[in-house]
C-alpha cells in the first residue's frame, strides 16, 4: 500500500516542482533587471523627442524619435515580464510561508539551493529529508492555492 493516494503524489510532486522554480525565477529576475539597466542607461544618451531641441535635419529627428520609442517600447516589455516573474516569485512563496519554518528552511535547501541531502539530513535531523518534506506539503490545500494564482 503507498503511503499517499494518487492526488496526494500529485499535489507534492507539483508542490516540489514549484519551490524548485525559485532558483531559475531569481536568476531571471537578475537578468531581467540588468536588460532594463542597460535600457535606462542608453535612454539617458538620446534626447528626449519632446524636448525643444533644434536638430540639423528632419531626418536626425526621425532616427531620434523611433530609437526613442524602440527603447521605450523594450523597456515597457522588460517591466512587464519582471512584473510577471515577481508574481510568480510570490505564489511560490505562499507556499513556502505554509510550510513550518524548519521545513521552509529545509525544502530551500533542498530544492532551491541543492545541497546535498546527507547535509540536509544532519543540518535539520532527520532521517529522510524528502520524506519529511513530503509528509509536510501533503496537507496544504492546492484548491486555495491554485484558486489564487488564476
Amino acid at each position: 500500500m503507498s503511503r499517499y493516494s494518487k492526488y496526494e503524489h500529485d499535489k507534492i510532486e507539483y508542490l516540489k516542482y514549484r519551490i524548485k522554480e525559485l532558483s531559475f525565477l531569481h536568476k531571471e529576475q537578475n537578468i531581467l533587471s540588468e536588460e532594463l539597466f542597460k535600457i535606462d542607461q542608453d535612454l539617458k544618451k538620446i534626447p528626449s523627442p519632446s524636448l525643444n531641441k533644434r536638430y540639423k535635419s528632419k531626418y536626425e529627428y526621425k532616427n531620434n524619435y523611433a530609437l526613442w520609442n524602440k527603447l521605450i517600447s523594450e523597456r515597457d516589455d522588460i517591466i512587464n515580464k519582471i512584473n510577471n516573474v515577481e508574481s510568480v516569485i510570490e505564489d511560490i512563496n505562499m507556499i513556502l510561508d505554509a510550510l513550518t519554518p524548519i521545513s521552509k528552511d529545509l525544502a530551500i535547501d533542498l530544492l532551491v539551493k541543492k545541497k546535498g541531502v546527507k547535509w540536509v539530513e544532519e543540518e535539520y535531523h532527520t532521517r529522510n529529508a524528502y520524506q519529511t518534506l513530503n509528509d509536510e506539503l501533503k496537507y496544504f490545500d492546492i484548491d486555495s492555492f491554485l484558486s489564487h494564482i488564476s
